[in-house]
C-alpha cells in the first residue's frame, strides 16, 4: 500500500510518500469442543519519505516491525462466548500543518496496543455483546507553543455494549452505547499531561428500530438516531465542541434482476437538519453535513 500527500501550502507538490509492505499468517487452535485461541503475527515493510518543494528527500525514515495478535475463546453455550485478546499495530505517524510552528516536520510510525475481553451471544431473536478494552498509542499534537509533537501515549479505556431484540416477526430493535476515558500519559509537557483526548467523546448511544412487513418481506424501513457527547478540540482541554444527537430514516429493499441479487436502498441523514460541529485533528473544527438525501444500488455477481 502507497500513500501520497500534497502539500497545501503557497506550492503544491508532493509533501511526502508512505509505503507499507505486509505478510500476515494465523491460525486457529481447537483445545476442546468448548475453549481455542487464535494466534497471528504480521510482518511489515515500513518505508517513509518527506520531499521539499523541489523534490529533494529532506528526510527517511524506515523499519521492518514483527506485530503479534492473540485471542482466548470459550463457548460458555451454544450461543455464547467469552474472550479476551491482544492486538499490536503500526499507523501513520503525523506531520506538521502549514499553521505550525515547525511546518513541515513529519514523524515516524506509531504502535499502538489493544487489549480486550468481552462477552458474545446470539439467538434466534436476541443478541448482546459487551466489551471492555484499553487501547495504547502513540500520541501526535499541537502544543501551547503551536508546535506539532509526537509524544507520549494516547490512552482509551472503555466500555461497548450492543443489543438487539425482535419484538415481533415484523418489529426489531437495537441499540448501544460506548463509554471512554481517554487520557494522555507520558507527555513532557504538563499542559497536556492527564488531559482528555482530542477528538474522542466520552459518550456515544446509538438507537434503532427497523419494520420489516409480512406482506412485503423485502422491503425494511428503519429509524435511527445517535448521540455523542462533548469533544476536546485541542489537546491542551482549553476548546470543546457540544455535544449532539441526530436522527436518520432509511429503507431497503432486496430483489432480483436479471438472475442476480439486486439491494436497493435509500436514506436521508440528519433527517431534522441539525447544525453541530466535529472535530478530530487537534485544533481543527468543521461543521456538520445537513440534511442529506443517499441512494445506492448493490449487485452480487
Amino acid at each position: 500500500m502507497t500513500n501520497d500527500e500534497v502539500s497545501i501550502g503557497s506550492e503544491l507538490y508532493r509533501e511526502q510518500r508512505t509505503t507499507q509492505a505486509a505478510v500476515y499468517a494465523s491460525d486457529t487452535m481447537q483445545f476442546t469442543s468448548r475453549l481455542s485461541a487464535l494466534v497471528g503475527v504480521r510482518y511489515t515493510q515500513y518505508r517513509q519519505n518527506v520531499y521539499d518543494p523541489s523534490g529533494a528527500v529532506t528526510w527517511q525514515y524506515s523499519a521492518n516491525p514483527v506485530t503479534p495478535t492473540f485471542a482466548l475463546m470459550f463457548k460458555t453455550d451454544p450461543y455464547s462466548t467469552v474472550y479476551g485478546s491482544y492486538v499490536e499495530s503500526l499507523e501513520q505517524g503525523g506531520a506538521a500543518s502549514n499553521l505550525n510552528a515547525n511546518y513541515p516536520a513529519t514523524f515516524g510510525p506509531l504502535r499502538s496496543k489493544q487489549y480486550e475481553v468481552g462477552f458474545k451471544s446470539d439467538h434466534s431473536k436476541w443478541g448482546a455483546n459487551l466489551a471492555l478494552f484499553r487501547v495504547d498509542q502513540g500520541y501526535n499534537y499541537t502544543n501551547t507553543a503551536n508546535i506539532f509533537v509526537q509524544d507520549g501515549t494516547r490512552r482509551y479505556t472503555g466500555i461497548d455494549a450492543s443489543g438487539w431484540l425482535a419484538l415481533t416477526s415484523e418489529w426489531r430493535v437495537m441499540g448501544g452505547v460506548m463509554w471512554l476515558d481517554t487520557k494522555a500519559v507520558d507527555i513532557d509537557d504538563p499542559s497536556i499531561e492527564g488531559k482528555r483526548i482530542y477528538g474522542a467523546p466520552r459518550f456515544t448511544v446509538t438507537g434503532r428500530i427497523e419494520y420489516n412487513p409480512a406482506y412485503l418481506r423485502p422491503l425494511t424501513l428503519a429509524f435511527g438516531g445517535k448521540y455523542v457527547s462533548d469533544q476536546a478540540v485541542n489537546a491542551s482541554n482549553t476548546q470543546f465542541v457540544p455535544a449532539y444527537a441526530t436522527f436518520d430514516l432509511s429503507g431497503r429493499y432486496e430483489t432480483k434482476i436479471a438472475g442476480k441479487d439486486v439491494t436497493l436502498r435509500a436514506g436521508i441523514n440528519n433527517l431534522f437538519n441539525r447544525r453541530y460541529w466535529t472535530t478530530a485533528w487537534g485544533y481543527y473544527v468543521s461543521p456538520s453535513p445537513t440534511r442529506t438525501a443517499v441512494a445506492r444500488a448493490t449487485l452480487q455477481f
